[in-house]
């Protein structure tokens, strides 16, 4: 995994793109920083974290859309797959490289607070330290979710389109939520939508229509039996599921003092589950 992880963090300067990102993810940085703390004159550093974490949809499908996307089509990825190290710990190499460049501009951030807490009459370190940790684990879980999407496509262009597409949703899901009818029926009609979402997924990983389509039935088969049992259910459903997870708006929470641990929690959890997906995705390749 050691060797996977120096390979893939080397690749990314032996070309432009690692500079790309992180003087990209530092220009957005120092632009936060001029503009909310030193033109508003706001102790917080926090509040500028927060604003710049809407870009990261456009820059976390750059930086992951090539982690197995170029592998496959040029055919590399054969050397890696019929190696003895285990798929694992190939997918978490490549995924620990991207963190790691990801990581240096958000170490980088850190000294703006130190800088507000020496040239300021106020400063509130913790709160800006808890925000960049946050900001930090929500790079990490988009990082993941760009990573499965690569893994699925030999398409760069293609990997970063779906990469940004979903994290696009991710970010607008209190928006969305707000226009999703209430009915009943038509919620129960949006959860086989979802259900024929996870049958193509499900295909794509797998390769086995029946099973994929055994799938798809019974989560159908149990939505219908829901709906007519307690039709209630799906009331509002789907919009009060979504305002449940608003994600990237929880760095507000962060920005007003909160150490939300929920929030650190649902980080992690995104971020693990996507390297699981991967893991399946890659496996399923290895032993096709």
């Amino acid at each position: 995994m050691i060797a996977v992880l120096k390979r893939e963090f080397r690749s990314y300067f032996n070309d432009m793109l690692g500079y790309f990102i992180i003087a990209v993810i530092l220009l957005f940085f120092g632009l936060g920083f001029s503009y909310s703390n030193i033109e508003a004159g706001s102790p917080f550093y926090a509040h500028a974290i927060a604003g710049i974490s809407a870009y990261m949809p456009i820059l976390i499908p750059i930086l992951t859309m090539r982690s197995f996307s170029e592998e496959r089509r040029s055919k590399t990825d054969q050397l890696l797959l019929t190696s003895p190290v285990s798929v694992w710990k190939i997918v978490l190499g490549k995924y620990l490289a991207m963190v790691a460049v990801f990581a240096i501009p958000v170490l980088i951030s850190c000294a703006y607070p130190v800088v507000i807490y020496m040239t300021g009459t106020y400063a509130y370190p913790m709160t800006d330290y808890s925000t960049i940790l946050a900001f930090f684990l929500i790079g990490a879980s988009y990082i993941a979710i760009g990573m499965f999407f690569s893994s699925i496509t030999e398409s760069q262009i293609i990997a970063a389109l779906l990469a940004f597409g979903f994290l696009f949703l991710m970010e607008m899901m209190n928006d969305f939520a707000d226009k999703l009818p209430a009915d009943e029926w038509k919620n129960a009609w949006i959860f086989v939508g979802l259900a024929a979402v996870f049958f193509l997924i499900f295909f794509k990983m797998t390769q086995n229509f029946y099973v994929s389509l055994s799938v798809f039935a019974a989560l159908c088969i149990g939505i219908l039996v829901t709906y007519r049992v307690n039709p209630e259910v799906f009331y509002n459903s789907v919009r009060q599921i979504m305002h449940s997870i608003p994600y990237a708006g929880t760095l507000v929470y962060f920005a007003n003092n909160i150490f939300d641990i929920p929030s650190i929690v649902l980080y992690l959890s995104v971020a693990l589950f996507f390297c699981f997906l991967t893991i399946q995705s890659i496996q399923k390749r290895r032993y096709s």
